[in-house]
């Protein structure tokens, strides 16, 4: 493979050649792969047709239009010079990609400068090339890039074009040691060839035979440790590494250097789901740090920076088993995961994993709930929601302080939920902000409401109803909010509040009209049932006003019969 500078110029304004449509077709089937393999894996079913596919497409293309030379910017390929892959509009956001997640920014990052397919390329050539696009969508390990992967595939016919060593300095901003009185600078092109051309030269022809003997002679056992180093699986081979380092040099220093190795490897794991090795990074970072006392921070920093919605997408496809060992070594984890899982839960599109994400933030925060605390306060609805529902779960006072917030939100579907989760809070905290929801306009959260303060025995909450049915706006309520109201009054309340029942009951005199209210009030009368609640329904009775007796004497058959 060669290394060359990318040097790109925009093709004249036209129609594009045959070659260039027809690319361009393969490069969006490419991005629709790598969208699947990172959201399903590279052993989906669509996945391994969506590949077969491409490999098929791109030999089809190289029959009629090779050689196809192309150049690669970070935002945009191009065939020759003509624009192929161009990059989004400004403000064209609709495939929901940022732009690092784009295809000529993966290739451009990883070294790949330019891309040359003769038309002696082989399908296995093809083949290669495809998998090393999907496993840049799934993410190479820390040691490995696209450009590292295409070289030891040693393609046969398949040139990769690769960034000069200048720009590879450059971007890593490595910086040499000068002498006293020279800048120190990024290393230019210039100072990497400041050695002295030999006197005289060298039969090249003659050097290489000489060497190819032992080439020929060394490459079989290289290969041979190549093959049996790729056999040997990661996770055993680096458990076992990491713990010969410690045996060898069991101080601090140590130790805390393989902790770090060891979040690596979780973190990394975690984010392809690769559970079982997950888990065995997870027991041996408990071997070097127990409590992760020292880990924790960074353990949250790294899971934080994983891609919740590529993890979610994933996750949504596992079944039950999988899905639960995911979320048993979160909770092992414990507070270090709390963001993972609130991301994830915010970025379910399936009940199941929602469901999942609350019961795991459940038991991590079960004797911390101020740990969700600053959850309560996302522009997400529907994440409040859902950690107003894990408070609910948890329990207690402390639980019941932060529901405090969360019962004035905006959305009353938040405020439905904080009504739920208050059934397991103290009286104490539960009665004041059960109270202030009597105000809502919610027609099926005031029926929750009402339903527990009738269970209540409190004697805050007979004096709130008697005010809400004594309001000016009473009237304008719905007939059943205010038989709601009445009801529960009904439930709660003692002899006090009889005189505004009998004002009501007796409201408009000579002219009272039989309402819903006068009955209610009536009915409310006979349920408190005290002497004194009769007394005034009898007195009522003989009202000159035909309504109101008879509102009175339904009420009175009616308690009889009970």
């Amino acid at each position: 493979m060669s290394e060359r500078p990318a040097v790109a110029r925009r093709s004249a304004p036209g129609d594009p050649s045959p070659a260039v449509r027809n690319l361009a077709e393969w490069f969006r089937q490419l991005d629709r792969l790598m969208r699947a393999a990172r959201a399903y894996g590279a052993d989906h079913a669509s996945v391994c047709q969506g590949r077969v596919r491409a490999i098929e497409d791109l030999c089809e293309a190289l029959r009629y239009h090779a050689p196809l030379v192309l150049r690669i910017s970070p935002l945009e390929i191009f065939l020759r010079d003509e624009l192929l892959v161009h990059s989004p509009q400004q403000g064209d956001e609709s495939d929901g990609l940022e732009m690092e997640q784009r295809l000529p920014f993966l290739m451009y990052r990883d070294g790949v400068r330019g891309l040359t397919l003769p038309a002696s390329t082989t399908e296995a050539d093809v083949t290669v090339l495809v998998d090393a696009m999907i496993a840049l969508a799934l993410g190479f390990p820390a040691d490995e890039d696209l450009y590292t992967w295409l070289w030891e595939a040693s393609l046969e016919h398949i040139r990769v074009d690769a960034a000069s060593l200048a720009e590879s300095l450059a971007q890593q901003r490595i910086e040499l040691d000068t002498p006293q009185g020279m800048e120190g600078s990024p290393l230019e092109p210039d100072a990497v060839e400041d050695w002295r051309c030999p006197a005289v030269g060298v039969d090249a022809q003659g050097a290489w035979e000489s060497l190819e003997i032992e080439m020929v002679t060394e490459r079989a056992p290289v290969a041979a440790r190549l093959r049996n180093a790729e056999s040997r699986a990661f996770a055993e081979e680096g458990e076992a590494f990491l713990r010969s380092v410690m045996a060898a040099d069991p101080c601090e220093a140590t130790r805390d250097a393989l902790s770090m190795a060891a979040l690596t490897w979780l973190s990394g794991a975690v984010g392809r789901c690769e559970l079982d090795a997950a888990e065995r990074a997870e027991r041996l970072l408990r071997e070097l740090d127990p409590e992760l006392m020292r880990s924790g921070p960074s353990l949250r920093s790294l899971l934080m920076a994983l891609d919740h919605g590529a993890l979610s997408e994933r996750l949504e496809e596992l079944d039950a088993a999988r899905t639960r060992q995911f979320f048993e070594l979160s909770v092992r984890l414990g507070s270090p995961a709390i963001e993972l899982i609130v991301g994830l839960m915010a970025r379910a599109g399936k009940p199941r994993l929602r469901a999942a994400a609350t019961t795991a933030l459940a038991y991590i925060c079960n004797d911390e709930p101020h740990w969700l605390a600053p959850f309560l306060r996302d522009s997400r609805w529907h994440v409040v929601r859902n950690i107003v529902f894990v408070l609910g779960q948890i329990g207690g006072a402390e639980a019941g302080k932060l529901l405090a917030g969360p019962a004035r939100h905006l959305d009353a579907r938040v405020r439905r939920a904080v009504v739920t989760a208050l059934a397991q809070t103290p009286q104490p905290q539960r009665i004041p902000l059960l109270l202030a929801q009597l105000e809502c306009t919610d027609t099926a959260m005031l029926a929750s409401v009402l339903t527990m303060l009738a269970r209540e025995n409190d004697p805050r909450v007979a004096p709130m109803l008697l005010h809400l049915i004594d309001a000016a706006d009473f009237e304008t309520r719905p007939d059943e909010v205010k038989l709601a109201l009445l009801g529960t009054l009904g439930d709660v309340a003692d002899d006090a509040v009889i005189p505004a029942l009998h004002a009501m009951l007796n409201k408009g005199g000579w002219f009272a009209r039989r309402t819903m209210e006068r009955t209610a009030a009536a009915r409310t009368l006979a349920r408190i049932g005290s002497a004194e609640a009769l007394h005034a329904l009898h007195e009522s009775s003989h009202s000159s006003a035909e309504a109101v007796r008879t509102a009175c004497l339904e009420a009175l058959h009616t308690a009889r019969a009970a």
